[in-house]
C-alpha cells in the first residue's frame, strides 16, 4: 500500500479547494498531464522545463549586498538542483512540480523535532494508482546542508555537481570539506518527491 504522510497546513482558500477536490492533492506535472495530451507526452518523455525563471547574466557581479545574496541563495540552489535533474535524471520528479511527503510517521516526528514543524498538521495520504505516478526517495538533509552553507560554501562546480548527484541518486548522509565552514555532514531524513494524486485517509 502506497501510504505517505504530509504536513498539511492550509489557508481557507486552499482548504476549500482541497475539500472540493475530494480531499485529494495533485502534483503540478501530474495534474497538467491529465488536462493536456501534449503536456502528458512531454511529461512521459521527461522533457518539460519546470524552471520558472533564469538567472540574469547581465546582473552586476561585483560586491552584491548581503540582502541580495540571502534572498537569491535558495533559488540558486533549487535552480542548480533542477538543472542537474534535467540533464541526468529527467524522469525523476521535479522539485518545482512535485508533492513533498514522508513514507513514515516516524520521519515526520524527526522533522518536527528538528525544525519545529507542527506535528498536529500531519495527515496520512494514499497514492492513487496511475501509470503517470512517479515517486523518488531522497535525503532532504542534503538540501538543508546546502541551504545552511549558502553562498559561503566555497565549493567548486565539480564539488557541487557531486553533491547534486548524491542527492538525486537517493544516497544517505554526505560529508563535505568546505573552505569557510570546515567539515560539515548532512544527517539523514528520508523524503519522497511525488508526482501523482494523493487522497487523504484521515479527517481534516
Amino acid at each position: 500500500m502506497d501510504d505517505f504522510y504530509i504536513f498539511l497546513s492550509m489557508d481557507k482558500i486552499s482548504k476549500d479547494n482541497f475539500i472540493n477536490r475530494g480531499n485529494k492533492i495533485y502534483s503540478s506535472g501530474y495534474f497538467n498531464s491529465l488536462q493536456d495530451p501534449d503536456f502528458k507526452l512531454a511529461y512521459a518523455n521527461g522533457t518539460i522545463d519546470y524552471i520558472p525563471y533564469l538567472p540574469n547574466k547581465d546582473s552586476c557581479p561585483h560586491s552584491p549586498s548581503n540582502f541580495q545574496l540571502n534572498i537569491t541563495n535558495n533559488y540558486t540552489l533549487e535552480y542548480n538542483l533542477e538543472l542537474y535533474r534535467k540533464q541526468n535524471m529527467p524522469h525523476a520528479p521535479s522539485r518545482f512540480s512535485c508533492i513533498y511527503a514522508f513514507d513514515s510517521y516516524n520521519e515526520c516526528c524527526t522533522v518536527a523535532t528538528k525544525f519545529g514543524w507542527n506535528l498536529a498538521t500531519v495527515r496520512k495520504f494514499r497514492l492513487m494508482p496511475n501509470e503517470l505516478n512517479k515517486v523518488h526517495n531522497v535525503n532532504m538533509e542534503v538540501v538543508s546542508l546546502m541551504r545552511g552553507l549558502g553562498y559561503m560554501s566555497g565549493l567548486s562546480t565539480d564539488e557541487l555537481n557531486k553533491v547534486f548527484k548524491h542527492y538525486w541518486d537517493g544516497k544517505d548522509e554526505i560529508t563535505l570539506q568546505t573552505p569557510f565552514h570546515g567539515t560539515r555532514s548532512s544527517g539523514i531524513i528520508r523524503e519522497c518527491l511525488i508526482e501523482g494524486c494523493l487522497e487523504m485517509q484521515d479527517d481534516l
